[in-house]
């Protein structure tokens, strides 16, 4: 699993009770009280074992999907020979919730033991001791670093393409039982440089601009490596492809700065990014390869038809063909922990969504039988220009025989579709889709 999802497995394996034991191992053993049953034991996002072995999988990809609103990127430079100081840049999302986290680090060396050749990314050492952890506390679209240091013993610095760096935020607890993980992070050797300043965008980049309006957009600037110069962050920008502009960004206080994109017309395209400097002379980018990769936005007057979260009823039918005997859709709760493929919960986490069967008492999220249909309410798109379906969905086929989870669209009431997507063995989880409508209609 470590190969197969790379960028979203984070893995610290502990031994316990062998000549590879060390204390902090031996400590966190303990830390998860009645969650740990014996040898070997499986913990994800310390919330519950993942044994037996055969739930492994399945129980990834259940947790996989639940969102959170924490982000980790981990950085390092060298101090002195195998001396190496660690920073991890920990966010709150904009829109997310405000909390108190404990940071970890650790240092893993994968491959190591030889023997067992199962052994991945077993645990060298702690960045803390137990107990000496820090502890941030964040508000939606705040961010801050974290400063380790780690030197590395002769038997990591001689595999050092075997080192990785993991780090993750969790509820703060004394141990004892389950303590949840909202994020981790991992960083592999070589690892990149740490960063000078930290440029975030709380509020992220708008998709669209509205013609002949100024746009605002905030940014925040932290110190890390380097102390910001004050009045040096700047607002890069073009809107045809020429030389870039620049205008000052303006302090709003508290480390949060707004940038003002003039007014653009239909027809531009807009590009743009930031930078500022640090006391030792750095100037950092957003994004950090600008102006090689920019931002970009379009400019145009946006007519929302339909935005559903399926929290209210707005008007969806359901249409089962007769040869259905269970599993049809209907608005609800997903039941979330079952293993008959059902999500863990609705894609934005508000609440409800469109599932399948969801029958409580069995655990049963199947469909037998079928097809059945989800239909929308009927939607005037004549004069539209451009049209764009946005949705998401989740799609399990336990045994991989190419069922069809198919989405279509009609112009004429439903007396005919055409097919625009069709999903078949395809993994578990929550996945987005864009598709542009008039490719596959004439709007009416």
């Amino acid at each position: 699993m470590i190969d197969s999802y790379p960028d979203t497995f984070a893995v610290v394996e502990i031994h316990v009770w062998d000549e590879y034991e060390e204390a902090w191992g031996s400590w966190r053993q303990g830390f998860y009280g009645d969650i740990f049953q014996g040898t070997p034991c499986f913990v994800y996002d310390g919330l519950w074992d993942a044994w037996p072995i055969s739930t492994y999988i399945s129980k990834f990809l259940a947790r996989q999907p639940v969102p959170t609103d924490v982000t980790i990127e981990l950085a390092g430079n060298q101090v002195a020979g195998q001396t190496f100081d660690v920073g991890a840049d920990v966010c709150i999302e904009a829109g997310g919730t405000g909390k108190t986290m404990r940071i970890y680090m650790v240092e893993t060396l994968d491959n190591y033991p030889a023997s067992p050749s199962y052994s991945r990314q077993t645990f060298r050492q702690a960045a803390d001791s137990p107990g000496m952890e820090t502890d941030i506390t964040l508000a939606p679209g705040e961010c801050t670093q974290v400063l380790k240091t780690f030197t590395f013993d002769e038997l990591s610095w001689t595999n050092k393409e075997d080192i990785k760096i993991i780090a993750w935020a969790q509820v703060p607890s004394s141990g004892g039982g389950a303590a949840e993980v909202y994020q981790a992070g991992q960083m592999a050797w070589p690892f990149p440089p740490l960063l000078a300043l930290l440029i975030e965008l709380p509020d992220g980049i708008p998709e669209f601009i509205t013609p002949g309006e100024e746009t605002n957009i905030t940014v925040s600037i932290e110190d890390a490596g380097e102390i910001y110069v004050p009045g040096s962050g700047q607002l890069h920008y073009r809107y045809d492809g020429g030389t870039y502009l620049t205008s000052d960004l303006v302090s709003l206080g508290g480390g949060l700065y707004e940038a003002t994109l003039p007014a653009a017309a239909c027809g531009d395209t807009p590009e743009f990014y930031f930078s500022a400097a640090g006391d030792e002379g750095t100037t950092v980018y957003l994004p950090a390869d600008a102006p090689t990769t920019v931002y970009t936005t379009t400019v145009a007057n946006v007519v929302t038809v339909i935005d559903d979260n399926f929290q209210t009823d707005q008007g969806w039918t359901v249409e089962n063909d007769p040869g259905l005997y269970d599993g049809g859709w209907e608005r609800a709760e997903p039941r979330g922990d079952c293993d008959r493929g059902d999500p863990p919960s609705d894609f934005d986490g508000s609440g409800y969504c469109y599932v399948t069967d969801n029958d409580l008492a069995n655990c049963n999220s199947d469909v037998d039988g079928g097809p059945t249909h989800l239909i929308s309410p009927t939607m005037d798109m004549a004069g539209l220009v451009d049209p764009v379906l946005r949705y998401a969905y989740w799609w399990a086929n336990d045994d991989q025989d190419s069922d069809p989870f198919t989405v279509a669209i009609s112009n004429d009431d439903g007396a005919s579709w055409t097919v625009m997507m069709t999903y078949t063995n395809i993994p578990e989880g929550w996945f987005e889709e864009e598709l542009d409508i008039d490719t596959y209609i004439v709007l009416t």
